[in-house]
């Protein structure tokens, strides 16, 4: 316990205490160890994108950028002249934008540096690296500091996608479409005025007041708009496409069967008319799933409301809807119903619903979503209530991290509730957004019985080695919603129609969690809580099964595999157990080089050991060839002692050795025999550039223990003192192993001697005028008030410790504690205190 600190080992030592008594309190004292296991690395493959990207994140002295990917102290990359600033430019600024790389790995208080040396960080780029703004002032004060390892002119060459410098090289002077990012903290007017000198066009009368500009440039003068100087990056505008395979089937009313319904026993079961989650009564109440797509029919059966012709908080199905509805769209009728059509309040009956029918529906045109706007549209459907969203469209013309893929992981960032599924690509190779880090990226297998079956989904991985798609579910010949008549159907095919699927999946495991079906497996007063979207995408992660006639697991075309719900959530009477940890930035990492440490208590062999680390990363950076900003490891240590580390599969099960995972925000540990016992489930810091600490959510599947829910009470009542005053005993902090924790006294008389006693159960004894409130055995410490000598009141103390995390046998441990203060006003000359409680926490 830090403050004033007690010699409990001397005294564990001199009784004789019950094992586990004696156990938790050499441990109080003795603190935490833990095993860094080593293991090899695999040889390297050629060709491999996740494979070069991993060592090039593994080399310290690399800046990636999209440009270039070079060492900068070593000298500069030869660049076009006329994307390079020349010395007499750079000369006469006295404000400019630097590239700024550290020795090492970021620390917290780099920012802080940063600040004291006047200069403002503003991207973050690998490795260990930020593109700065600072007067010359301060990039000689950067200079000389001691982190600084080399600092760079961040020149014209960097701004502008080479891909689109390629094509534009092409095309003379002929106007193609470009999106223009400025710097956040420059003035954006200047900026526009800027880039209309060097030939941008722009349609937008506000282009003044933006940060993100659409404008027609003439090719041969991109360059020209590249050297403005508040130019952060310019790259080639997004172009929405629905991501429908196949032409939809004549429209057939009434509409025969099944429609949804073969998708939804699917997801939840993959065993013929099972639907275990709807059956426990988990069918997506209270979630508002966030729908971008074609005008949805509000005539279908599955979405109308006779009572409120028009959609808005009060309709019973779709509560908002951005854009006209009065000429319907086929596809996004299709969609809306798979995540959410409901026709039982129409007509009675839920055939043909969608997985999440409970759920509620906030709807955006896409002919509304642009280049630039992305983010704004998603923010205007959170602020409709929706944290779960659906798009079955994307830009095939790209597979760059770009503008669109910041929006998506800077929403999620600071929404981080929140869960953005989108289908990938129906071409051959993945294209964008699906390759944001956040969002869940969807393909589609065929339908049953061929559910195990690739149909349609763009191969992976992302242009800079990230694992995608990440999840499939069916999505070929697809029977759900139609405009046009009341219940009219169509069946279509592509990953539009597996998303919406897994985007309802989604909003089944919010509405378990929040409506407290975990952890008893019964839906249960008090128990809900509202979870991470990490939380919900470690789930469906974990829940996902191998495409058995796939080669392979996992790969690059069926990601993690299907959806199967039922392989994660917990139900009563099920063998396998739900384990998490869904960890807010509050309780998150907040340095390079951290680990917490979790236990799981595998009782039997029955099931498989899934576990699952999802982190929301802060968004890229748009100039780098790597959008990875921080980055954890997950390792399972079994009970003999063999590691695991995230992400190392063979013949579709976890193996031993291996490299951490440098590339990925969702890693996966997965064995099919576990041994009983203690697992020791760790979440490393590799690398933490943010200001504030990663969160992460971590689930395991098993038979297994749940978690132990720690805490702190206080019980009884304390003895006055000098004065009046009753010495009053709390803790803070965390009560869980790893955690710091503190035991305050205050309102005890200043400089008085205190008798601490510490037991493991409480009492009920009256002693001295009041109650000795903690049982037998216990242990006894003097202590030594501070405050002002003799004043009531004025005595307090503080001793806090880390809660050791090296030894499962102290979960559930209860620790009673009461303070007894040498006082001669009180009854007996002693000042009794309340009693504080200690239940120690997995």
């Amino acid at each position: 316990m830090v403050g004033s600190r007690v010699d409990f080992t001397a005294a564990c030592r001199s009784l004789p205490l019950p094992g586990r008594t004696g156990r938790l309190l050499l441990a109080l004292t003795l603190g935490a160890t833990g095993a860094n296991v080593a293991a090899a690395a695999p040889a390297a493959q050629a060709g491999d994108p996740a494979v070069a990207m991993a060592a090039k994140l593994a080399d310290p002295r690399l800046l990636l950028l999209h440009a270039a990917e070079f060492d900068p102290a070593a000298g500069a990359p030869t660049l076009p002249a006329t994307l390079t600033w020349s010395a007499e430019e750079r000369a006469a600024r006295d404000v400019d934008y630097v590239l700024v790389q550290l020795h090492s790995t970021p620390l917290p208080s780099d920012r802080a540096r940063f600040a004291e040396l006047g200069a403002t960080p503003l991207a973050y780029v690998p490795n260990h690296a930020w593109i700065v703004r600072a007067a010359a002032a301060e990039r000689r004060a950067l200079s000389g500091w001691e982190r600084v390892r080399a600092i760079v002119p961040f020149e014209p060459a960097y701004r502008v996608d080479p891909e689109l410098l390629a094509r534009a090289a092409t095309l003379g002077d002929s106007p193609i479409a470009v999106l223009i990012q400025l710097f956040r903290d420059c003035d954006p007017g200047v900026a526009t005025r800027d880039l209309f000198l060097a030939g941008a066009e722009f349609a937008d009368p506000d282009a003044g007041s933006q940060h993100r500009l659409l404008a027609q440039v003439p090719a041969n003068r991109l360059a020209e708009l590249a050297r403005v100087l508040d130019v952060q990056w310019i790259q080639r505008q997004s172009v929405p496409t629905l991501r429908r395979a196949a032409a939809p089937a004549p429209r057939l009313a009434p509409a025969p069967l099944p429609v949804n319904d073969t998708t939804n026993w699917v997801v939840q079961s993959n065993t013929s008319g099972s639907t275990p989650v709807w059956d426990n009564g988990v069918l997506g109440d209270g979630v508002v799933i966030g729908h971008i797509d074609g005008a949805i029919d509000l005539d279908s059966c599955w979405f109308d409301d006779p009572a409120h012709g028009s959609p808005g908080p009060n309709h019973r199905k779709v509560i908002a809807h951005h854009g006209s509805y009065t000429n319907s769209d086929s596809h996004g009728t299709h969609t809306a119903g798979t995540v959410a059509g409901d026709q039982e309040p129409k007509n009675g009956v839920i055939d043909g619903n969608g997985l999440a029918y409970h759920a509620k529906i906030a709807h955006t045109n896409l002919d509304l979503v642009d280049s630039n706007n992305l983010k704004t549209k998603l923010e205007q459907l959170h602020g409709d209530g929706a944290t779960i969203f659906t798009n079955s469209w994307g830009d095939d013309g790209t597979t760059k991290y770009d503008a669109w893929c910041v929006d998506i992981d800077e929403l999620i960032w600071e929404n981080p509730e929140t869960v953005i599924c989108f289908a990938v690509s129906n071409l051959s190779t993945l294209k964008n957004p699906e390759n944001a880090k956040n969002c869940v990226a969807v393909g589609a297998t065929e339908q049953s019985p061929s559910q195990g079956s690739h149909c349609y989904g763009g191969q992976g991985p992302t242009s800079d080695g990230r694992r995608k798609p990440e999840i499939y579910s069916p999505g070929c010949s697809i029977r759900s919603a139609n405009d046009g008549a009341s219940c009219s159907t169509t069946s279509s095919s592509g990953t539009s129609m597996a998303c919406p699927s897994v985007a309802g999946g989604a909003g089944l495991v919010k509405h378990y969690f929040e409506g407290g079906w975990w952890p008893s497996g019964v839906q249960t007063a008090g128990d809900g809580f509202v979870p991470s979207g990490a939380l919900i995408k470690a789930v469906l992660i974990n829940s996902a099964r191998d495409m058995t006639s796939e080669s392979g697991y996992p790969t690059n075309l069926e990601g993690w595999g299907r959806l199967l719900l039922d392989h994660a959530l917990y139900f009563t009477g099920d063998a396998r157990a739900l384990w998490l940890a869904d960890r807010d930035s509050a309780g998150g990492l907040g340095a390079s080089g951290q680990v917490h440490t979790h236990w799981v208590n595998v009782t039997g062999a029955t099931s498989e050991f899934n576990a699952a680390l999802v982190f929301t990363d802060y968004p890229g950076t748009v100039n780098s060839s790597s959008p990875v900003v921080n980055n954890l490891n997950l390792e399972v240590v079994a009970p003999d002692g063999t590691v695991y580390k995230g992400n190392v599969f063979s013949s579709a099960f976890s193996a031993t050795g291996g490299s951490y995972d440098k590339l990925n925000n969702v890693e996966r540990v997965r064995l099919s025999a576990p041994a009983l016992g203690w697992y020791e489930v760790r979440v490393k810091a590799e690398t933490i550039a943010t200001s504030v600490a990663q969160s992460y959510a971590l689930v395991v599947t098993a038979n297994c223990d749940v978690p132990v829910d720690g805490g702190f009470t206080t019980y009884g009542s304390g003895t006055p003192g000098t004065r009046g005053f009753v010495p009053a005993l709390a803790l803070s902090g965390g009560p869980d192993l790893g955690d710091d924790a503190s035991l305050d006294l205050t309102g005890g008389r200043g400089g008085a001697i205190a008798q601490l006693v510490m037991g493991f159960a409480r009492n009920n004894t009256p002693f001295a005028g009041g109650e000795l409130l903690v049982a037998a055995p216990w242990i006894e410490f003097l202590l030594t008030l501070g405050g002002t000598p003799g004043v009531g009141g004025a005595g307090s103390i503080s001793i806090a410790d880390t809660i050791p995390n090296d030894d499962p046998a102290l979960i559930g441990a209860v620790v009673d504690f009461q303070m007894l203060v040498a006082d001669p006003a009180a009854t007996k000359k002693i000042a009794l205190s309340n009693g504080a409680e200690l239940v120690i926490g997995s």
